[in-house]
């Protein structure tokens, strides 16, 4: 990814990150290496300050799922 691509991500996802107390969040994968297709999804590694329940990783990964769709 480029710095400014690496820019536009981090803004996008911003909200996510303070609204649900992310600690740490890193990128991997395809899109991370710069070899991803336009069809590619983001692989995210997140460590929350406080433990999730399933249901709301389910809903955070649909919440961020649709942050990342928007401007795509």
């Amino acid at each position: 990814m480029t710095t400014l691509q690496v820019q536009n991500l981090a803004g996008k996802i911003a909200p996510f990150v303070k609204e649900y107390n992310v600690q740490y969040i890193a990128l991997f994968g395809s899109r991370a290496r710069g070899d991803a297709k336009r069809d590619s999804d983001f692989d995210f590694l997140v460590r929350f300050e406080k433990p999730k329940s399933l249901l709301k990783v389910i809903r955070m990964e649909r919440q961020m799922s649709r942050m990342l769709k928007k401007n795509d």
